[in-house]
């Protein structure tokens, strides 16, 4: 436009009447040489009627026209469709203002291309001040604008994206500054549709005030460049409290310099207070409405840390229901869950805001009671709550009589810590059921000491059997009219730290535990098939070995079948084992399994004995009922045959019925000659005891097998 300021201030220039690149059409030669070298499109146009009057080669180049051409049809014909109504109206206004800056629209070039352009004009006035003509200059600007297009579309998009998601986002300056937020966060935030851009609000001010602090580390740490999370809770004016999950991304330049930060927060209450309810369905007992064993556990944890800050005691009850299966069996698990719920909801209303209550499950309850200032108390509250079941409880038309056995302990005073507390409670609840049901029982130090007599027999137990530190010793069997030996009694020994072998009745607890019964179990089957191996080996005759199997061994149904996996192994006959079993495990609970494993073992050629015969629950009319092989009279009845005659009677009674029953008859304990000539005349044929010698190790039963040869 130098060039076209240079004509209109010159004082010579002559009329415009257009012209080519090569003519000047009144221009003058120089000036019309000058305009066509310029680089981009100019041309003239007259004032009155905008008819065009000069166009210079660059516009002709461009268009693909000659200037005949553009004077013939004005150069709004080469003005792109899309953009002539827009300019006319900005045109029409140029005559007012007598300047055309920056005016943008796009050109037909000779390929058929629109290109944006830039128009700039300058009016020419006569001496009069009358506008004549128009100089007007394009400049290309199409690779600017279609990015600036780009650009924007590429803006307007990210924005869309942003206002589509459901969560709040917002872009923080390091320095803490709001400068963008989506439309979710204006509408959840402020209450707004949209936000203006670059409100300059403080982030922090968006926060409640109990979560800035949090808030201010997190945003310390985008800072940082390093992605920080943390949550927060707001409520808007008449609204609910709304929970929220914040993640603040830091956004780095290509130096890894943070420039802004990205904050996303996520509305998750709906997902607190799923995460309420399943908390409180996995802490509540679906019958009773009680907590769970879990969350009593818990909750009792934190009242014991509460109650030693305010030195305070913390008493402890657990409860069964006596006979509770009697009700189960004869009116139905219905009645039986009806009567839980109604002493649930007695216990809780019984102590109140005084403690906690909890069903551990099955019929056991748990009582943990604050403000206990002595066992009197204690005492008390326990008497209360036995009282619950004196109350009628009825379903169904029938009452439902129960009554409740109850341990209690206290803490500090019984134990120092919640897993001794819990111990105890519950080993004054396990000797007041062993003594009889029904009533209360405190914890005491006879108990204590019983309670650790017991962890004592386990732990040792539990070494034993992690260095496989038992081994069997053997007491032969004989047959009491001739001596001749008929087998052996396989029993478990170990050695104690002052070097004296002990029999397995030192860890008698220990057979009551499935996991170490099995362990010791497993060790002494596969060293007394060894002894035999090796007698065998030794050219020994082998006979019979009995041992003991003890309930708890029969209760997950794999002894039989690990038995005779391990007879197998050591390749040694069936016929040769025999396992000793007592009479209450054929009568009690699980006696299923323990009969299911014996005809197993009878089938595969294992002979089975019941041990301890004579004494509790021995009944001689069952006998025909279980799957035995041989009868061994108690020892308690052979220690008394010399002096008492009933016990005589007892034992003549056993040996008259078992040979109808195609049973054995062996007699345990032997200690004299005058029993072992009783026993004979009685009609017992085999025996063991002291009278026939010690038990001995497996070189013992060699030694005494040496030269010995089966009668056949």
């Amino acid at each position: 436009m130098g060039l076209l300021r240079f004509y209109q201030d010159a004082p010579d220039a002559p009329d415009v009447r257009g012209g080519s690149d090569r003519r000047d059409y009144g221009l003058g030669a120089s000036l019309a040489a000058g305009l066509n070298l310029l680089p981009q499109p100019l041309w003239i146009v007259r004032a009155g009627d905008g008819r065009p009057e000069f166009f210079n080669a660059a516009w002709c180049a461009f268009t693909g026209a000659t200037v005949e051409d553009g004077m013939a049809q004005g150069w709004f014909r080469w003005i792109s469709p899309e953009d002539r109504d827009r300019l006319r109206s900005r045109w029409g206004r140029t005559y007012r203002t007598g300047t055309l800056d920056d005016m943008t629209c796009r050109l037909m070039a000779s390929s058929g291309q629109a290109r944006w352009h830039k128009l700039q004009g300058r009016a020419e006035h006569d001496g009069t001040g009358a506008l004549v003509r128009w100089f007007i200059s394009a400049t290309d600007i199409h690779a600017e604008t279609v990015q600036l297009h780009v650009a924007e579309q590429s803006s307007r998009l990210r924005k869309d994206m942003l206002d589509a998601s459901v969560d709040c986002i917002k872009i923080i300056d390091p320095s803490g500054t709001l400068t963008h937020m989506n439309r979710s966060g204006c509408q959840a935030l402020l209450g707004v549709e949209e936000c203006a851009e670059g409100f300059g609000m403080p982030w922090l001010e968006l926060l409640p005030p109990s979560a800035r602090n949090r808030g201010q580390r997190a945003l310390d740490n985008a800072r940082r460049g390093r992605t920080a999370r943390f949550g927060g809770m707001s409520v808007r004016p008449g609204g609910k409290p709304q929970y929220w999950d914040n993640v603040l991304t830091p956004l780095k330049d290509a130096d890894g310099t943070v420039t802004s930060i990205l904050c996303v927060s996520r509305e998750v209450t709906l997902q607190r207070e799923t995460e309420r309810r399943l908390r409180v369905a996995s802490d509540t007992d679906s019958l009773t409405g009680l907590l769970n064993r879990r969350a009593f556990t818990h909750k009792l944890r934190r009242l014991i840390s509460k109650s030693r800050q305010a030195g305070r005691q913390i008493g402890l009850m657990l409860t069964d229901l006596d006979h509770f299966k009697h009700v189960n069996d004869t009116l139905g698990h219905q009645a039986g869950d009806h009567l839980l719920r109604v002493l649930a909801a007695r216990l809780k209303s019984c102590v109140g805001d005084a403690g906690i209550v909890a069903r551990l499950g099955g019929d056991e309850f748990a009582i943990a009671a604050i403000g206990i200032e002595s066992d009197a108390d204690l005492r008390a509250l326990a008497q209360r709550i036995l009282a619950l079941t004196s109350g009628p409880i009825t379903y169904a038309g029938h009452e439902l009589g129960t009554s409740m056995s109850i341990g209690c302990a206290l803490m500090p005073g019984d134990a120092a810590d919640l897993s001794g507390l819990l111990k105890c409670a519950d080993t004054a609840l396990s000797d007041l059921k062993a003594g009889g049901r029904g009533g209360i029982r405190p914890f005491t130090a006879h108990m204590r000491a019983a309670a650790e007599r017991v962890a004592s027999q386990l732990e040792r137990a539990r070494q034993l059997a992690r260095d496989r530190a038992v081994s069997p010793c053997y007491e032969p069997r004989v047959n009491l009219r001739d001596g001749t030996i008929t087998g052996f009694q396989a029993r478990l020994q170990w050695q104690n730290p002052s070097g004296n072998l002990l029999l397995s009745d030192a860890l008698e607890t220990a057979f009551t535990d499935y996991k170490l019964a099995t362990s010791l179990s497993r060790i002494m089957y596969d060293k007394i098939l060894a002894d035999m191996v090796r007698c065998r080996e030794a050219g020994r005759t082998l006979l019979p070995v009995t041992f003991r199997a003890r309930m708890v061994e029969f209760l997950r149904d794999e002894l039989a079948d690990d038995l005779l996996e391990r007879i197998r192994a050591f390749d040694v006959s069936a016929a040769l084992i025999e396992l000793e079993i007592t009479e209450q495990a054929l009568s009690e609970r699980g006696s299923e399994l323990v009969m299911k494993a014996l005809g197993k073992l009878k089938d595969a050629g294992v002979r089975t004995m019941l041990g301890n015969f004579g004494t509790g629950q021995s009944s001689l009319i069952r006998l025909g009922h279980y799957p035995v092989d041989a009868v061994k009279i108690d020892p308690s009845l052979i220690s008394r045959l010399s002096f008492d005659g009933k016990f005589q009677a007892i034992v003549q009674a056993i040996t008259t019925l078992a040979p109808s029953l195609s049973l054995d008859i062996v007699a345990e304990g032997i200690e004299t000659e005058e029993q072992r000539r009783l026993l004979q005349s009685l009609g017992c044929d085999l025996g063991q005891g002291p009278l026939f010698g010690r038990t001995m190790r497996a070189e013992g039963m060699m030694e005494l097998l040496a030269g010995y040869k089966a009668k056949e």
